[in-house]
């Protein structure tokens, strides 16, 4: 009898915990299911159609490419000053010359950011005959004065109008440090220390995304990598613009060996930064270009029909929002703060055998690989924000929500926007919704990215359709 109570009361308490377990999980989850519920409500079936008049939609869709043709001049005008800021740096290296240069690198990176939405434009749903003959026009408008670049390999791109293309070579990301300078322990790696590779336009094309899509040489976050390196430069005894220091002398020893002034590391390095930050500004250059009124992407965006037109650029706000949520996973999802991205190498030791000495080298890696992921982290999350910001900007007219918040009895908002021309009313108050609770939740110092990714997949369900 007692083995028989002892057996019920064993079973009563996991059925206890089972069900306390069940409930506590459908809390933390009502949120989410709501939304999802909401967004799952969504008519697959139903077609694109225009919500608002042929007047208003054609106004939307000018607004919008007047929009990346503003954002496309701002981004060059900042390209400009960071490559003058390159300029102070290599004619003067010092500790003032390398913050002033790495300042105007986060500038040119916002303004990027906030261009990035609209240059994610595709192909789908539109004629193969306007897309052949924009990649005719394309390849006739591109020409940049660089030696050598003419033959550089064409990149085969799918993408609406050939804009992938200018997008990976603005600002390719992803990158791998160590395929273009030293990283972490490995100080002879990368295109800085490959004697075997010319420094010139033609080879930075060629070794661009060669056999890897983080192989970058080119764009904003290949310079970044140069600028700051992986080192802490918030230490006092910081000396890392040492690195740009031009060597006029080359040492009897490197002399003696075969080595030329112009290979060695730093004069090299030098001359890595300053063609890198010429052919980012050429590039942009060349895309403003092709965005002017005469120019091919121009052209044959004003060929194709309204609807497809705002289709395009719902489309480039969805394609940013995966990018977005490719970013949020890059670092073991360890965006959230400095203290989760400080796991020591030291922890992988197998065996107390190690020497004192061999001990300290390890932390000294981790500490100089942590650096890294703290700077990532900090540029990158200020990346996400203003990239937020124009998506934002696109969906939601600000005037409307001062409004809205003025008189909260008003839910509806009524603005000419993206979302009034393709989002039934329930669909977009969701969006706008959702917009702001991410915009709500990154503005925090420790914010949840689980929450964050989670509203930019519903974001991204109702924008696919």
């Amino acid at each position: 009898m007692h083995k028989i109570l002892h057996t019920f009361k064993l079973i009563a308490t996991v059925i206890f915990i089972v069900v306390a377990c069940i409930a506590c999980d459908h809390k933390l989850n009502t949120t989410k299911s709501t939304i999802e519920q909401q967004a799952g409500a969504i008519d697959l079936s139903l077609p694109l159609m225009l919500k608002v008049d042929d007047a208003s939609a054609i106004n939307i869709a000018d607004k919008l490419w007047q929009k990346s043709q503003q954002h496309l001049n701002i981004t060059h005008a900042k390209a400009v000053d960071l490559q003058e800021a390159i300029k102070k740096l290599l004619a003067t290296p010092d500790k003032e010359s390398l913050t002033l240069a790495q300042q105007q690198w986060r500038l040119t990176m916002v303004a990027y950011q906030q261009l990035s939405p609209l240059l994610y434009l595709e192909n789908k749903n539109l004629g193969h005959k306007e897309i052949d003959n924009i990649k005719t026009e394309h390849r006739k408008s591109e020409h940049i004065k660089d030696s050598g670049e003419k033959n550089a390999p064409q990149e085969n791109t799918n993408s609406f109008m050939g804009i992938n293309q200018w997008r990976k070579k603005i600002a390719a990301w992803p990158i791998q440090p160590g395929y273009l300078d030293s990283f972490g322990p490995h100080i002879h790696s990368g295109i800085v220390n490959d004697i075997t590779l010319s420094i010139d336009s033609y080879t930075l094309r060629s070794q661009h995304l060669m056999t890897n899509s983080e192989e970058a040489t080119l764009g904003l976050y290949a310079i970044e990598y140069l600028l700051f390196g992986d080192k802490e430069y918030k230490n006092k005894k910081n000396t890392n613009f040492k690195r740009f220091l031009k060597v006029a002398e080359l040492p009897k020893p490197l002399a003696q060996a075969g080595l030329t002034i112009n290979e060695l590391p730093n004069n090299r390095r030098r001359a890595l930064i300053e063609l890198q930050t010429r052919l980012l500004v050429n590039d942009i250059h060349t895309l403003i270009g092709l965005h002017q009124t005469n120019g091919a992407l121009s052209i044959a965006f004003k060929k194709l029909p309204t609807l497809k037109k705002l289709y395009a650029f719902q489309l480039s706000v969805n394609n940013s929002l995966q990018n977005s949520l490719k970013l949020f996973s890059y670092y073991d999802e360890g965006l959230t703060s400095e203290k989760e991205n400080t796991t020591s190498i030291t922890d992988n030791i197998e065996s107390d055998a190690k020497t004192a000495d061999e001990k300290k080298i390890n932390i000294k890696k981790t500490d100089t690989q942590d650096t890294f992921t703290k700077r990532f982290i900090k540029n990158r999350n200020l990346a996400f924000k203003n990239n937020l910001k124009t998506i934002k900007s696109i969906y939601i007219n600000d005037n409307a929500v001062q409004e809205a918040t003025e008189k909260p009895a008003q839910k509806t908002i009524n603005a000419s926007t993206l979302s009034m021309a393709l989002l039934s009313t329930k669909d977009k108050n969701i969006v706008i919704e959702l917009l702001e609770g991410i915009e709500k939740e990154v503005a925090k110092k420790d914010y949840k990215i689980e929450k964050v990714k989670f509203k930019i997949k519903t974001i991204s369900a109702i924008l696919s359709i």
